[in-house]
């Protein structure tokens, strides 16, 4: 589940698509097996809907996984954007993050040691006019602690 924060009226209107997640995986092969559909910018499937619009929040992620295997959470969400534009966002994880725009990794960060900071990562996404899709994964030490949050940055 997402929890909302503040979205201004335009960008929403910009930026609106539904979030959907598939995980969390323990096995490297099934991560690897996403990364690649990933990088090929092919459609992913047997993703979840999570039923939730916002692109900006905190999102909530599924746990009850009982093992102390490390495990991954991938998250994608459609961007439609009026026009080609540069959009900067803050994003944070407990432990790993990796982010793709339409096929291209932005972020690679597989650390298994942070600590969580919602403004660890400044990523900016070249959207292009029409469909986006953005892809997040989150790697965590420890699959029963989840924490991860997405926001635009808006600079004065």
């Amino acid at each position: 589940m997402i929890t909302s924060l503040f979205l201004s009226s335009l960008f929403a209107q910009q930026l609106i698509g539904g979030w959907s997640y598939s995980g969390p995986h323990e096995e490297a092969s099934a991560v690897q097996a996403i990364e690649q559909t990933i990088a090929k910018n092919k459609a992913l499937n047997n993703f979840i809907d999570l039923g939730q619009d916002n692109l900006f929040g905190s999102f909530s992620l599924p746990s009850g996984l009982d093992s102390n295997n490390s495990a991954s959470v991938f998250y994608k969400c459609s961007l439609k954007s009026d026009t080609e534009q540069y959009v900067r966002l803050r994003m944070g994880s407990d432990d790993g993050l990796n982010v793709w725009l339409n096929g291209e990794l932005l972020i690679n960060n597989e650390s298994l040691e942070r600590v969580y900071n919602s403004s660890e990562e400044h990523p900016i996404l070249p959207l292009k006019k029409g469909a986006n899709t953005l892809v997040i994964k989150i790697k965590s030490k420890k699959p029963t602690q989840w924490f991860f949050s997405i926001n635009r940055e808006i600079t004065a």
